[in-house]
């Protein structure tokens, strides 16, 4: 789980209500869904952050620090063999953290929220927009282009711009901004952007990701323990029961603010953007 708002965690009660599933999210993120109930009594949970990965057979799944208004929330590079996915919203300004994640990447699906224009002409009230503006709320076109030259993006073949504001926003602006910023850099990619209606047509992740140096394998050995704890958890007589939680802990490095080397802070909020 990225962070706990109601657009990315509303059906998470019921899924680990359904069948026992285990959580990854950062013990900011964790609190946070538990305090508004998003996960159902027995979740197991791993806390995991910079500087670990959680390693599913072949592939890797490392989080990142983002800039946003919610409790700890995070962004996810997943790598498998030479290939490497970016997944990273809910954002307002492209950290350091983020870019240095993106670096190496093949593709890469990314927040492109609003025009600035149009979100101040739009009908949100003046509190949201203030929000939405802010470092910690989410990224316009002009940001995600900042983003896009500032990022090593040599290796990347794929780009989806996502997240797009129904009313503060068009595809076709998103795509000139982010199009002129891949041009600028001289690279040329399958540029797509992701529908708030209709999936996406199933693309590959390309191959030639840049490697990247190995992260604490302590997430992996976490979950080696969990599956562990279901094995022997499965031996017993379990009828009308539900098994203990588990919960692991792995370190996280927060965002940092440039200006006074702290960590950054932001109120959380619930209030979601379309």
């Amino acid at each position: 789980m990225s962070h706990e708002h109601q657009d990315h965690a509303r059906g998470l009660q019921t899924i680990t209500a359904a069948r026992r599933r285990t959580v990854i999210a950062t013990r900011g993120t964790l609190r946070a869904l538990r305090g508004i109930g998003a996960l159902a009594d027995g979740t197991d949970r791993v806390e995991v952050g910079r500087g670990a990965s959680v390693r599913f057979a072949d592939l890797c799944v490392e989080p990142f620090a983002v800039p946003h208004d919610a409790c700890e929330p995070a962004g996810f590079r997943l790598g498998c063999g030479d290939r490497a996915l970016g997944y990273v919203t809910d954002f307002g300004s492209p950290a350091p953290s983020i870019r240095e994640a993106l670096a190496g990447l093949t593709a890469l699906v990314v927040e492109a929220n609003h025009d600035v224009e149009m979100l101040k002409a739009g009908s949100y009230p003046a509190r949201l927009k203030k929000r939405i503006l802010s470092p910690y709320g989410h990224l316009s076109n002009d940001g995600l282009a900042e983003l896009i030259a500032g990022s090593d993006l040599g290796a990347l073949a794929l780009l989806c711009l996502a997240h797009l504001s129904r009313s503060s926003n068009r595809p076709e602006l998103a795509e000139a901004v982010a199009g002129m910023a891949l041009a600028e850099g001289g690279r040329t990619v399958d540029l797509r952007i992701a529908s708030h209606d209709t999936p996406m047509a199933i693309a590959e992740v390309p191959s030639g990701a840049v490697a990247r140096p190995e992260k604490s394998t302590l997430a992996s050995a976490a979950l080696e323990a969990l599956r562990a704890g279901w094995a022997r958890v499965r031996g017993a007589s379990t009828v009308g029961t539900r098994p203990r939680p588990v919960q692991l802990t792995i370190p996280f490095e927060p965002v940092v603010s440039r200006a006074t080397g702290a960590p950054a802070a932001a109120p959380p909020s619930q209030e979601v953007v379309e």
